[in-house]
């Protein structure tokens, strides 16, 4: 009996190191993380009430334990990971949740033209209610609370509202996409940011490198036939859910 105890005893100690190549002992992992985290090794950007689907470049991010952005969890504004089914009662401070959203209005730009597609459901800032983002994260404020910019030229990556690899200009066109969008696009001179050369717009609005493109967010959740392609294909809907997407034939 005391054998066996002092033999069950060893093979506890040794399950916890491993033994590596060059023969030295390492102590096994033994990650905790908080409800609905998840270990990585190669961290990734994580989702929030307001963007549960943000376009994540293939930056690997230090280890750690993340909100998976799958498009079912998101970090909220207190710092948890939950479902975005419960983003309905953790939306940011002035935001609303829409199950059919619209376009979101900026310091630049407090009434935006938008046309009468249908975006995922997530929290919106509602220029229809006076609000609009501000900064590069988004945060929603009173339009009237937008700080007044008086230099007549603004330099580049200066202005406050133009994210990482955006410039202003005083007379901007049609924002390029990872994909052909289809949004409506106007001939309008308009004062905005936008991407820098060699930069188009996400799925979430961020700039970035062509490269970096992923498909769009519905994709995650859209299965194709074998030969066919999951493409941003975008719809008027009058209710949600809405796809914005469907399956094209490989060419």
């Amino acid at each position: 009996m005391v054998v066996a105890r002092l033999v069950l005893c060893f093979l506890i100690a040794i399950s916890s190191t491993l033994v590596l190549g060059d023969g030295q002992s390492s102590p096994v992992p033994n990650h905790k993380c908080k409800k609905n985290e998840v270990w990585s090794d190669c961290g990734t950007c994580e989702g929030t009430c307001a963007n549960p689907t943000p376009a994540c470049t293939r930056e690997c991010k230090p280890a750690g334990c993340y909100c998976p952005a799958n498009g079912k969890f998101v970090r909220s504004s207190k710092g948890d990971c939950i479902s975005v089914g419960k983003c309905k009662d953790n939306c940011p401070a002035n935001t609303t949740w829409m199950d059919c959203g619209t376009c979101e209005g900026s310091c630049y730009d407090t009434n935006p033209i938008c046309t009468d597609e249908c975006k995922p459901p997530r929290c919106y800032c509602p220029a229809s209610k006076g609000f609009v983002q501000f900064g590069f994260a988004g945060t929603c404020i009173a339009a009237v609370d937008c700080p007044v910019y008086t230099t007549p030229t603004p330099l580049k990556s200066t202005i406050p509202g133009c994210g990482p690899n955006e410039h202003w200009t005083d007379c901007g066109g049609c924002d390029e996409f990872c994909e052909d969008s289809g949004r409506a696009c106007t001939l309008q001179c308009r004062q905005k940011c936008e991407c820098d050369k060699d930069y188009v717009r996400g799925w979430d609005g961020a700039c970035i490198k062509k490269s970096d493109c992923t498909l769009h967010p519905d994709c995650a959740f859209t299965s194709c036939e074998k030969g066919y392609d999951c493409v941003y294909a975008p719809k008027e809907c009058v209710k949600a859910p809405c796809p914005q997407v469907a399956c094209k034939k490989h060419e």
